[in-house]
């Protein structure tokens, strides 16, 4: 079975406020949320599979959110002349 997808797109917002991160980080949240789905409260087993779909998923998002944080800060090329 192919895994579900959702988006968190944030060409909205400047990542290199915190602000900006905060938002960014909520819509991870529910992205995820909606990818891994609500446990059954009286279900423990779902309650277990939900709670380790959601750590493995953001623990997975984890390189690309620092990979955009990254490119957020790089706006400028940095160079020194070679004498």
């Amino acid at each position: 079975a192919r895994p579900e997808t959702r988006p968190a797109s944030y060409p909205d917002l400047d990542l290199t406020s915190p602000q900006g991160q905060a938002v960014l980080d909520s819509r991870i949240a529910s992205a995820i949320r909606q990818v891994c789905g609500r446990a059954y409260p009286t279900d423990l087993q779902s309650r277990r599979q939900v709670e380790r779909c959601r750590a493995q998923t953001l623990a997975d998002v984890q390189a690309q959110r620092n990979d955009a944080l990254a490119q957020a800060g790089n706006d400028r090329i940095q160079f020194s002349a070679r004498r």
